[in-house]
């Protein structure tokens, strides 16, 4: 099983933008998580080169904050919701590539 992505999306650091200076671009959001589904990629591939029978399991993230209450008084309401809506477009982002790879006769 993997999660994988999220750090190379740098979720961490776009939650730290929108708490001290706004949130990034949600097209600079998106073009990281894209990036983040490419490598990800790569490293699926890798994985089932050198064990090519290994079924891998590739695991989704959840909702970064709740949406109907408000977990932190640092992250106002609009900045939650952009930050979840960034994480599920992560997370369709994620299933089409497990898709696409099975589609591949990656397990």
């Amino acid at each position: 099983m993997l999660t994988i992505g999220g750090n190379d999306a740098r979720f961490d650091n776009k939650i730290q933008k929108c708490v001290m200076e706004g949130c990034p671009s949600e097209a600079s959001m998106k073009a990281d998580i894209d990036n983040a589904v490419a490598e990800t990629r790569t490293v699926l591939e890798q994985i089932h080169a050198h064990a090519p029978n290994a079924t891998i399991s590739l695991m989704g993230y959840p909702l970064l904050f709740s949406r109907t209450q408000a977990c932190s008084t640092l992250v106002s309401a609009s900045q939650r919701v952009i930050l979840n809506d960034v994480a599920e477009y992560f997370e369709s982002k994620q299933r089409e590539l497990a898709l696409s790879m099975s589609a591949s006769n990656v397990r």
